[in-house]
């Protein structure tokens, strides 16, 4: 890979993936690892652009811009309600937003425990909201589709969300617990989508299952997978400190 250039990669908390850019700009190779360290064995010996949730890196306050003024995105924290933004989705987003200048909207984005509902507005973070759906679905086997009655009954009721959870478990049905997760989630957040315009970052199957709930309550959200997103953060985060 003698034309490699530079590498970037974001770390989560399990997992990382990376990819080696040539001076284009263009992608030339890409790999997956457990560790920052792993993936950039893979690449090659390019200089390593590195956004990583495993880094001690205090966190700023909404609002805020997505990316502080110099270095790697940093995770955003709220106090009201209580949350923390990762890093790795602060890229993500900042992807997202260096395809779409002056973009108003919110940003769901769905990582292996938390979705996140972003709200975009000038440039900033003015809020958003996490909720623990992807952890409990895996807990609870929640699998596949979301069952489209499931998500209504519960979206209408979220209040018995317990006890709709507990028949569907008696029932096995793994689609049911995966609807009546997101009903209780989607009535939680309606505030982040009634109205809005939404990006959904993300391309696994519950991802999809998030974007079929939206478009069955007219919120058709516009899609961007995780790579992209992440692929278009680093080449922005890239060029700004080509200039600085």
């Amino acid at each position: 890979m003698s034309d490699v250039v530079w590498i970037g990669i974001e770390e989560g908390p399990q997992t990382a993936q990376g990819w080696a850019f040539d001076g284009a700009g263009q992608v030339t190779a890409s790999a997956h690892g457990d560790s920052a360290a792993q993936v950039q064995a893979h690449l090659g010996e390019a200089g390593a652009l590195i956004v990583s949730d495993r880094a001690a890196t205090p966190a700023r306050s909404v609002p805020a811009t997505v990316l502080p003024d110099t270095g790697a995105p940093s995770p955003l924290s709220q106090d009201a309600p209580p949350g923390l933004l990762p890093a790795t989705a602060c890229l993500r987003l900042s992807g997202a937003l260096a395809q779409r200048p002056n973009w108003d909207g919110v940003a769901l984005m769905p990582d292996a425990d938390k979705t996140h509902w972003t709200h975009v507005s000038a440039g900033e973070v003015v809020s958003f909201a996490s909720f623990l759906t992807p952890r409990l679905s895996r807990l609870l086997g929640g699998d596949g589709g979301a069952n489209e009655q499931a998500l209504g009954d519960t979206m209408a009721r979220p209040e018995r969300l317990a006890a709709h959870l507990a028949q569907a478990d008696l029932g096995g049905n793994a689609a049911a617990i995966l609807g009546h997760l997101i009903g209780a989630e989607l009535a939680a957040a309606r505030p982040y989508w009634l109205g809005q315009q939404i990006i959904l970052i993300g391309d696994d199957p519950l991802a999809e299952a998030y974007s079929d709930a939206l478009s069955a309550q007219g919120a058709r959200p516009e899609r961007l997978t995780t790579g992209d997103a992440a692929q278009a953060g680093l080449a922005a985060l890239h060029r700004r400190a080509s200039h600085q």
